[in-house]
């Protein structure tokens, strides 16, 4: 199916319910950008959701730090 195709997702977290969506949604065609404060789960995410066949990015950041959080939806945009 590819109901997300032509749509970006941001996804924070990389585990449970975010990481479940994550791969849903690039199961549905959306390209998908992850970010967690864990780089080595952001990164465990996005290869698990590239291998699903979605385009995908990834990130480490602290979204409680507004600078870390803009920097984070600038690279996802």
């Amino acid at each position: 199916m590819d109901r997300l195709r032509g749509r970006v997702i941001l996804i924070t977290g990389s585990t449970g319910i975010a990481a479940a969506t994550a791969i849903r949604c690039g199961a549905e065609a959306a390209s998908v950008f992850v970010v967690s404060r864990s780089a080595d789960h952001a990164e465990d995410l996005a290869l698990r959701v590239e291998a699903a066949g979605a385009r995908v990015g990834w990130t480490s950041a602290d979204l409680a730090d507004a600078r870390q959080a803009d920097a984070a939806v600038a690279l996802a945009v």
